[in-house]
């Protein structure tokens, strides 16, 4: 029966829901969660192309954004946003770029580039400047429950935002390879250990069952749209039309993964041989 059928489909994206949930009630209630702080600016992490703009205008890791064009990127989550969407608006055209580097205020000119499609950008990757407060985990059961869900749902939210906004904007500059992904799990637990491991083990189930959702051959959301296709039309499809249409889908999905894996590679690489 159909019903049948899309309970075992939607099995997996549940089962990446409840991790989720489970990964942020243990958070809660073992070593709670931090609130984010935040400053003025944003905070360049690293180099996406070290024969891109800002590599070649100076720029520094750890270098942290204030303002762009006269336009001051205020403390705030939106302000990483803000500072995209100036580098994306200059449409090639030099940029100035006040930076604060080791407590010095330094200005920058720097000339964006252009990258797939309309986007302009400067060869970085960027992060709101933030800090976390100290934790507190909550004994009360049913609080705990109720902050784990909240977390949850946000989670979900601000990955349904990213990507669709990725995909909208055709900017996939932030979207991290497997590489990458396990470069940044490293790094959370050798400089905040278990608490942040969990945390982000709860943000690649959350993004599994984001994208395992979506209406593609291949994916369980692509199986619930044929599944739904073959409920209308009131017969089940031919074996061969669905497995080559899911043929082609999972071709091309390796072929995204692999590329997001050169990609990952490349900075290295370029690094090494520098």
């Amino acid at each position: 029966p159909a019903n049948q059928r899309a309970v075992v489909i939607s099995a997996g994206i549940i089962a990446n829901l409840i991790l989720t949930w489970f990964c942020m009630f243990a958070i809660v209630t073992n070593q709670g969660l931090p609130k984010t702080n935040f400053s003025p600016g944003v905070v360049l992490t690293s180099f996406t192309d070290l024969n891109g703009p800002a590599y070649t205008a100076g720029f520094k890791p750890k270098d942290r954004l204030l303002e762009i064009d006269g336009f001051a990127l205020r403390a705030g989550e939106d302000a990483l946003s803000s500072a995209v969407s100036k580098i994306k608006a200059s449409n090639g055209r030099p940029i100035n770029v006040s930076i604060e580097r080791d407590g010095n205020i330094i200005e920058k000119v720097v000339q964006p580039t252009k990258q797939s499609g309309p986007n302009y950008s400067i060869g970085v990757k960027l992060t709101a400047n933030s800090f976390r407060s100290e934790r507190v985990p909550e004994k009360n059961p049913l609080k705990a429950a109720q902050r784990a869900t909240e977390e949850s749902a946000h989670l979900v939210q601000i990955t349904w935002n990213g990507l669709t906004k990725a995909v909208l904007t055709r900017d996939y500059q932030n979207l991290e390879g497997p590489i990458a992904v396990v470069q940044q799990g490293a790094e959370l637990a050798r400089d905040d250990g278990l608490p942040s491991l969990v945390q982000f083990a709860a943000i690649i189930s959350v993004n599994l069952a984001v994208i395992n959702s979506l209406p593609i051959p291949g994916l369980d959301g692509g199986q619930m749209m044929l599944l739904l296709f073959e409920s209308i039309n009131g017969k089940k499809m031919k074996p061969g039309v669905a497995d080559t249409i899911n043929g082609v889908a999972i071709l091309v999905l390796v072929s995204v993964g692999v590329s997001s894996i050169v990609r990952d590679l490349i900075p290295i690489f370029s690094s090494i041989v520098k």
